[in-house]
């Protein structure tokens, strides 16, 4: 991200708010393709910010009451892997 920066600039804080802001919604837009197909809003409503937070009240209220939580459905059990097994208390 840093190498949008313009020259002098640093650190995100010290940006320009237009370009701060740009670079907050490309990395919000990105994160986009991080999401299940059927939670991923609608192009036609990324600069929308009326559309897209209702949209993700949607998406939370779908998961809820698909799992119970407003979170992806949690793992029931550990993990058991040797890689894990140190982080379990009492092994």
């Amino acid at each position: 991200m840093s190498s949008l920066f313009p020259p002098g600039i640093t650190h995100a804080a010290d940006l320009p708010y237009h370009l701060h802001d740009a670079i907050s919604k490309g990395l919000a837009f990105a994160g986009f393709d991080e999401l299940p197909s059927e939670e991923r809003p609608p192009r036609r409503i990324w600069l929308d910010d009326e559309k897209l937070g209702a949209w993700f009240e949607k998406v939370t209220k779908l998961r809820k009451e698909k799992y119970g939580t407003d979170d992806a459905k949690e793992i029931d059990d550990p993990v058991e892997n040797a890689a894990a097994e140190g982080l379990i208390v009492g092994r």
